[in-house]
């Protein structure tokens, strides 16, 4: 199976009014023991879906407010 690259970008996560995050946001949290314990791991995926499918910028669009909310 061939795969084709048709664009690749960094995607920066969409706060609210889209202004910068709230002073919240911007607050450090302290790791819990958990997180010591454990170590980062990055997983590369690709999402395949069947027409109709959704827009390359609404998927961007959606990527961004669940980085916003999900900042780990």
């Amino acid at each position: 199976m061939k795969i084709t690259v048709q664009s690749s970008k960094a995607i920066k996560p969409t706060y609210g009014g889209g202004g910068a995050p709230s002073t919240a946001a911007d607050a450090a949290i302290p790791l819990t023991v958990f997180d010591k314990a454990n170590y980062d791991l990055y997983i590369s995926g690709i999402s395949f879906f069947r027409p109709p499918a959704p827009t390359n910028a609404a998927l961007a669009a959606g990527l961004a407010m669940a980085l916003a909310e999900y900042r780990e």
